[in-house]
């Protein structure tokens, strides 16, 4: 079959000038067989028997005399797409897919070119055409992509930028077996590519971390900043051991030691889990000791909850502070800073302001 599909060049108009000399030329280069044409009024190749040269159209010649031009058993068409060489093309079979004839004159310049797919080929990628520097364009770019990613593979996964040291800033009550693990989770893996979500589960698994974060600095250092709970008040458990806990009744450890540093809430609490939550009643005592001012706070002795779930206050003179239910605490507080700023605030015995009238013994 001959090469022609819609990308072909557009076919010449036999009413060009054709000198005889290139006739002659193209019929010995065809081992004096007749050359054929395809009209310009009909472009479908020509197939099937020959056909008589007498039968034919004419080609001008330069004199602007015609040649009948036959047609052979091959089938091609003689085109041109720009402003160089017309083109002779031939079935890829005819010339065994390879390379072409070229003829020349002082008139014009034929080129017969076989292998039409390879000719496509070149012609898609010509710079003199829009079309192919566009092609050339995308070549490139696609060659450049898969450098690129193929370097950024290789950088990501190179043992010189992985996890060799990981510092730890914050961490004082925060268990010492969180930290390995979350350690060995972090070193070794690649730093361009490091997930570090399975070290902060571990962490904020932790009852002391409140909030953790994991920063990477190249080339090979990972620091994770906790910010740990602060201890507010301890209880002591029907299972005999003492729970502390933050302003957010968290039970941050669980111990058999009475604890120091903070204060007691008298009574006897529940059994909750280290990372587990108090009751109410021991969160409010909780919030309430670090919401005292310090005018207050030097003067506490203990606080304490009674079986109804009411809190109390014990002060370092004996007095007593009765709060009642964990609500309104803020107002409550404020009347009893009010009171013991009065003069006999030291023989004072009892501030009850677990209602609305506050009651002063």
């Amino acid at each position: 079959m001959p090469n022609f599909d819609d990308t072909d060049p557009p076919l010449v108009d036999s009413s060009g000038e054709i000198s005889p000399e290139i006739l002659n030329e193209l019929s010995a280069a065809f081992g004096n067989t007749p050359v054929g044409a395809v009209a310009p009024s009909d472009p479908t190749p020509v197939t099937g028997a020959p056909t008589p040269a007498g039968d034919l159209p004419p080609v001008a010649n330069s004199d602007n005399a015609t040649v009948p031009v036959a047609i052979g058993d091959t089938a091609f068409r003689l085109g041109s797409e720009g402003d160089d060489d017309d083109l002779l093309y031939l079935d890829d079979t005819a010339m065994g897919g390879t390379g072409g004839i070229s003829s020349r004159s002082s008139d014009s310049i034929f080129n017969v070119v076989a292998g039409g797919f390879f000719y496509r080929l070149a012609r898609r990628f010509d710079p003199r055409r829009k079309r192919g520097r566009r092609a050339i364009a995308w070549v490139v770019a696609s060659f450049v992509g898969a450098v690129v990613a193929i370097g950024v593979v290789v950088v990501a996964t190179t043992p010189v930028l992985s996890v060799k040291a990981v510092k730890i800033e914050g961490a004082t009550y925060t268990n010492k077996k969180t930290l390995e693990k979350a350690t060995e989770l972090l070193k070794g893996k690649a730093m361009l590519t490091l997930n570090t979500d399975p070290a902060m589960k571990v962490l904020e698994s932790d009852p002391w971390v409140r909030e953790v974060s994991i920063d990477t600095k190249l080339p090979n250092t990972v620091t994770i900043d906790i910010a740990e709970r602060t201890p507010r008040v301890w209880f002591r458990s029907t299972d005999e051991k003492y729970r502390v806990i933050d302003e957010e009744g968290r039970v941050l450890a669980v111990t058999t030691g009475q604890p120091t540093g903070y204060p007691e809430v008298t009574g006897l609490g529940p059994n909750v889990a280290s990372g587990g939550v108090a009751p109410d009643e021991y969160t409010a005592t909780a919030q309430l000791s670090m919401s005292m001012p310090v005018e207050l706070s030097s003067r506490v002795a203990r606080f304490g909850v009674t079986t109804a779930g009411d809190i109390t206050m014990s002060l370092q003179s004996g007095a007593l502070i009765k709060f009642g239910q964990p609500s309104d605490l803020r107002q409550k507080l404020i009347s009893v800073v009010v009171v013991l700023r009065r003069p006999d605030a030291d023989k004072l015995v009892s501030i009850d302001v677990s209602a609305r009238d506050v009651v002063v013994k």
